[in-house]
């Protein structure tokens, strides 16, 4: 763990709370390796574009696969593409670079899901699952990935009819259910 994480975590004056956003945004980016993604629907204006997407592509239409498929192809569009299971490992670098450059850009680690343009799946499940709930598609992020071996490994499980649970692909075959 990064040593900067555990000092924020575990200092004794803030009772070992997790810290505050106005803490982090006040940590100099080129000092620490972390990196916070958040979604503000206030202040992200690539967000709020996104959302105005998914509205328009469930706007006319009553099939929420139809809905799900087309959202998720949105999510996977603005992450970076398809990405095929051999190639995930060109995913890390892809994602440090242009993290890095938003967290220089910006003088800040935490970075606007919005100004994300490469996500691993953990990222892909927090954008859709945002744009889902922006249009009431059921929809909820669980635990783990078929693709990603990491301990963040995310999917996103949308809710068809009373009893149906599928599992989203944003990653390799976009939009599959």
């Amino acid at each position: 763990m990064d040593p900067f994480i555990w000092t924020l975590c575990n200092d004794l004056h803030d009772g070992g709370r997790v810290p505050t956003i106005e803490s982090l945004k006040a940590v100099n980016p080129t000092d620490s390796a972390i990196e916070v993604v958040i979604v503000d629907k206030v202040a992200d204006y690539d967000l709020r574009q996104l959302i105005s997407m998914a509205i328009d592509v469930s706007l006319n239409r009553t099939d929420s696969k139809e809905i799900a498929t087309r959202l998720a192809a949105v999510v996977s569009t603005k992450m970076g593409g398809s990405v095929a299971a051999t190639e995930e490992h060109e995913l890390g670098p892809r994602w440090r670079d242009s993290v890095g450059f938003l967290k220089i850009s910006s003088g800040s680690v935490v970075l606007p899901i919005g100004k994300l343009s490469v996500g691993f799946c953990c990222h892909r499940a927090l954008l859709f699952k945002t744009l889902a709930d922006s249009i009431n598609l059921p929809c909820r992020i669980v635990k783990g990935c078929k693709y990603c071996k990491a301990g963040a490994a995310t999917s996103c499980l949308v809710r068809f009819g009373h009893d149906r649970l599928l599992v989203l692909d944003a990653v390799v075959k976009m939009g599959v259910l």
